[in-house]
């Protein structure tokens, strides 16, 4: 498998900023490992959104990947940044539901064990 490109990585997070902050709304998957992994970084849902707007291709880690499980289409990106000294991961898509793009955090937590960031000028 080829590693995805810089400008397909940007090409998607542009689309997902603007369906963001267009929409004025991102919808964070209320699980448990979500909620408990944003407290662990120090964030809540707004500042997780805040996080989120500001990734880059360097914080890109893998995907485009299917969205797996029943009833399930699409693709998720996955992405790692550095929040307060932990590495998160952080696990988009853009869904569609009744023809209208919205923007999902699918995951939103501390990365166990790590993360390969391809384009990251860190070691991490």
């Amino acid at each position: 498998m080829s590693l995805t490109t810089i400008p397909q990585i940007n090409r998607f997070l542009n689309e997902f900023k603007e369906i963001v902050t267009g929409n004025s709304w991102l919808e964070i998957i209320r699980r448990e490992n979500n909620i408990s992994g944003m407290i662990s970084l120090g964030l809540d849902q707004d500042l997780a959104t805040e996080e989120i707007l500001y990734l880059t291709y360097k914080d890109y880690s893998e995907g485009p990947k299917d969205d797996r499980g029943e009833g399930y289409y699409g693709e998720v990106w996955v992405f790692g940044k550095v929040i307060n000294n932990k590495l998160a991961y952080i696990k988009l898509k853009i869904d569609i539901k009744a023809g209208k793009k919205i923007a999902k955090c699918l995951s939103f937590h501390p990365a166990y064990p790590t993360l390969n960031l391809p384009y990251s000028d860190e070691n991490i």
